[in-house]
């Protein structure tokens, strides 16, 4: 039986080396299957949680003690890559537009109390 191969690769421009995993398979045949993964740094913060994909983030240091979090995390509600893909992007921006308004209320108070 002649030898046959399979080589699955994902990686990022940058070569990236977060979350790396190498997985080899040989069947008794002669054939091999090879997958390796990377995370994609453009999409940092995307996972897999079973079959959905969630974003999860740091909360800044300056908002950590006030939500007393160190993380978000949120479904994006679809088990496809590209739609998570999108959806991310939009998740991180509603995020961060958060976090902006928190700290823009924080500073009314501050200003509020210190009158």
């Amino acid at each position: 039986m002649p030898d046959c191969s399979t080589q699955v690769s994902h990686i990022c421009a940058s070569e990236c080396h977060s979350n790396h995993c190498n997985l080899s398979i040989k069947s008794p045949f002669g054939c091999s299957t090879r997958l390796y993964h990377k995370r994609i740094s453009s999409l940092s913060g995307l996972w897999r949680r079973g079959a959905i994909y969630q974003y999860r983030v740091r909360i800044p240091s300056d908002l950590a003690g006030s939500l007393r979090k160190t993380h978000i995390s949120r479904s994006l509600q679809t088990a496809s890559i590209n739609v998570a893909r999108r959806s991310v992007r939009k998740m991180a921006y509603d995020i961060e537009c958060w976090f902006d308004r928190l700290r823009q209320q924080a500073g009314s108070s501050v200003a509020l109390a210190s009158d």
